[in-house]
């Protein structure tokens, strides 16, 4: 049985080597690491989930609903979870298939990703 895949979009390099690691194998993760990395990656692949780190993101809250929520569209089945250091506008917080978990300080929340991956049942 393929192994879930789980793409991931972050510049925290702490995050990209620990979930895989803490994962013990469970799933098979493709690090983005740009805005244009993640788009191209969706248009020849199939996620079971996609993890966005907007806590450095370049650009802003705007921006990101709006990807997001097109994102939110585009693959309705798949499990989005973000992780942010504020809070998500409410159109996001309403879709079904978008979680959040809120990171204000340097910890990197990998044993929180894992748990929401799993309980997601992916």
């Amino acid at each position: 049985m393929r192994k879930p895949l789980v793409a991931l979009f972050s510049c925290d390099t702490r995050m990209i080597c620990e979930l895989p690691a803490e994962g013990k194998g469970s799933f098979r993760f493709a690090v983005c690491e740009g805005i244009d990395e993640v788009e191209e990656f969706f248009d020849f692949n199939r996620a079971a989930a996609f993890i966005a780190d907007f806590r450095e993101a370049a650009f802003g809250q705007h921006e990101e609903a709006f990807w997001l929520g097109s994102m939110s569209r585009r693959f309705d089945d798949m499990k989005i979870v973000v992780v942010t250091s504020a809070e998500m506008p409410a159109s996001l917080r309403r879709r079904e298939n978008i979680a959040q978990i809120r990171c204000d300080d340097d910890r990197t929340p990998t044993t929180e990703l894992l748990a929401r991956l799993i309980a997601t049942a992916i």
